[in-house]
């Protein structure tokens, strides 16, 4: 819904303005824009537009009065996000007016309509090369990389995407708004006309937001450098058509939504494209373009986006070490990255390196060291270099000149490219698990990616390589499990750890004589040694008891059984107190299990065990010591118990974003654990 303010002002002045702009460069250039200092940085910005957004209880005569007195002219008038952008009067000193507007108590912020350069890709100089057959999957090393030989060079550097293919290719649901510099459109007719990417039930475009800075050319939704083909490409290329490519998620809607052209764009753009995805109920956003600089517009936009549930993905950036680009620094900083690093940023927000064909790093992937600002990786080639190199990531292009040898797949490197792969996985993701929060998205790609740095987060890769498979199967049975003890011992259960990064847990089953199976406990992904306390080993004239285990994932997706294993049931016990005395099963020691999620939003589990009758004390303290929430039992009987805490205070406050320390104490034992809330 648009509010218009008012029908006074004049836009008319508009077209003077363009008018005055048009003829002085006959007689001499002057730029649209200027540079200058903005904020302690020196920022390049349009000369004559004002971004400025109204408070949420702003005094809407106050803002005309505002508008009236500073002799601004409307251009594009306030969203939902309650931002607006216009032109100021030639005679007037663009900071002064800004100065004014951000010292009123009804304005939320105001700034200039900054220019920045910066695009996560290098685009070929010599654009028109094509197999003279069909590009064919061995070329997307980055999908599918089975052996050692060229094109694939390192066995396994990919997402493995045909594994993840067998359980979901994309859902119609799931829309995914691709904000670039547009698609390859007919525009005398408004069809698509790319070959891998011209099925209208699926694919669509948006408005174009791009603007000349010149004013001289009306730009249109039509892509004039290959760049929002090639990613849109990577994403959702029409497959099985025995034609052209493989997109990653290709039962997914896309929609292009154009932001730039010639490699530049402004602040204004980003937000209009962010808000059309919003307004089409796209599910998820993929955007490789970037700045160096923070502004307030382009919070405001991913806040917006943010709060709309929509799972944001962004390009790091090529500059290796050297620099770090918003939008992605929002996935760890609410603001300037000099803010407190304990202030976590925007959850929605996932912020993508690249990975190469030997599975490392790509030497131009950006990053902050020391620094935990980049959540993830994809493949997204091995050298920032034009031309026909197979290192790089093969998807669809588009050269124009039909006719003229036009081009319509090619080879491309940048962090541009790992970012679609990523919003792909995440189409698939939530094609198969709708009901995941975009938060709950980004913790999933987090925790089932391949590590191929050292062990743990790196300020490289993140939590790694993303597996799209790993990310939507369900963990492998266990395997090996054994059953160890003798006559009047306790059966101790062992098996051989899963090695999926997204494990949350083992399921133990147990089932006595020719009873049924029963699910008697839920260890922690890190246990492979169990002790059945509840149980004693007879002898040969005893009936049997079973047992059995299963893996759970982050989704609650349950393995297949591992194999079974007995032994003589001598006896069970029957004096347990507390929440297993029906499945006579006791712990041995007190324990804090790894509360898991972790990174959490909006619950986590705390999962604890009591070998005896206990007083028990759990409290939550913020980094500052200050008691968030607080639980106390008296006489609890021995047992495994769990409760959530859903990031509230005892009076049902939220708590803000940060890491806080949750103490476990009985009168004989004490446990911490750091958790963080990523809102």
């Amino acid at each position: 819904m648009k509010i218009i303010l008012s029908n006074r002002h004049n836009y008319s002045s508009i077209v003077l303005i363009v008018m005055c702009v048009s003829i002085s460069l006959v007689s001499a250039i002057e730029y649209p824009w200027e540079s200058g200092t903005w904020r302690g940085d020196t920022r390049t910005y349009m000369k004559d537009q004002v971004i400025f957004q109204y408070t949420e209880n702003a005094n809407m005569d106050t803002i005309e009065d505002l508008i009236d007195d500073l002799n601004l002219t409307e251009i594009d008038d306030f969203g939902q996000a309650r931002v607006g952008r216009f032109r100021k009067s030639t005679k007037d000193n663009l900071m002064t007016v800004l100065t004014t507007l951000n010292s009123s108590n009804h304005v939320g912020f105001a700034e200039p309509n900054f220019i920045d350069l910066e695009v996560m890709s290098t685009h070929p100089n010599d654009p028109y090369y094509a197999g003279t057959t069909p590009a064919t999957f061995g070329h997307q090393w980055g999908l599918h990389n089975p052996t050692t030989s060229a094109p694939y060079f390192t066995m396994d550097s990919d997402i493995d995407a045909p594994e993840a293919w067998d359980y979901e290719t994309g859902s119609s649901d799931v829309k995914i708004a691709v904000l670039d510099d547009g698609i390859p459109v007919d525009l005398s007719n408004g069809d698509l006309i790319h070959p891998d990417l011209d099925d209208d039930s699926r694919i669509s475009y948006g408005e174009c937001y791009a603007e000349d800075p010149w004013g001289l050319e009306t730009y249109t939704i039509l892509d004039n450098s290959g760049h929002g083909t090639h990613v849109a490409g990577i994403i959702g290329a029409e497959t099985n058509n025995s034609t052209g490519i493989a997109g990653v998620a290709w039962g997914c809607k896309l929609l292009a939504i154009k932001v730039y052209q010639n490699s530049a764009f402004n602040s204004w753009a980003f937000l209009q494209g962010v808000q059309a995805a919003i307004d089409s109920s796209a599910n998820i956003i993929s955007c490789s373009i970037a700045s160096e600089f923070y502004n307030e517009n382009f919070e405001t936009a991913v806040h917006h986006a943010d709060t709309s549930g929509i799972v944001q993905v962004y390009a790091t950036g090529n500059d290796g070490d050297d620099l770090m680009y918003y939008p992605a620094l929002f996935a760890e900083t609410n603001g300037h990255p000099d803010d407190n690093e304990t202030q976590v940023g925007y959850s929605s927000v996932i912020s993508v390196g690249s990975s190469d064909s030997n599975d490392d790093v790509s030497d131009f992937s950006s990053y902050v060291p020391n620094e935990d600002y980049v959540r993830v990786c994809a493949p997204g080639g091995d050298i920032l270099v034009s031309g026909y190199y197979t290192r790089n990531i093969w998807s669809t292009w588009w050269e124009y000149e039909l006719g003229e040898n036009g081009s319509l797949y090619a080879f491309d490197a940048g962090t541009s490219m790992a970012t679609p792969l990523v919003a792909g996985v995440a189409g698939l993701i939530l094609s198969r698990f709708p009901s995941l929060t975009a938060s709950e998205v980004r913790i999933l790609l987090e925790q089932s990616a391949d590590d191929i740095e050292s062990a743990g987060f790196d300020d490289k890769s993140g939590y790694g390589r993303i597996n799209a498979h790993t990310a939507l199967a369900p963990p492998a049975a266990p395997q090996t499990l054994r059953l160890t003890g003798t006559g009047g011992q306790h059966p101790q259960l062992t098996w051989d750890a899963n090695d999926e990064p997204d494990l949350t847990s083992y399921q133990i089953y147990r089932k006595e004589g020719t009873g049924n199976w029963v699910n008697i406990r839920t260890v922690n992904k890190t246990t492979t040694t169990w002790e059945d306390n509840g149980v004693t080993i007879g002898d040969k004239f005893d009936p049997w008891v079973y047992y059995k285990i299963t893996a759970e994932d982050y989704t609650e997706q349950e393995s297949p059984y591992s194999n079974s294993v007995s032994t003589r049931l001598g006896s069970t016990s029957k004096e347990i107190a507390g929440a297993d005395q029906e499945n006579n099963n006791i712990p041995t020691r007190y324990d804090l299990s790894e509360v898991y999620p972790n990174p959490f939003n909006p619950s986590t589990t705390i999962m604890y065990e009591l070998p005896e009758i206990s007083n028990v004390s759990i409290v939550i303290y913020d980094m500052l010591g200050r008691t968030m929430w607080s639980s106390s039992e008296s006489a609890k009987p021995a047992g495994y118990y769990s409760l959530k805490w859903d990031g509230q205070t005892n009076s049902g406050n939220q708590v803000t974003s940060g890491i806080y320390i949750i103490s476990f104490s009985t009168p004989a034992y004490r446990e911490v654990q750091k958790a963080v809330l990523i809102r």
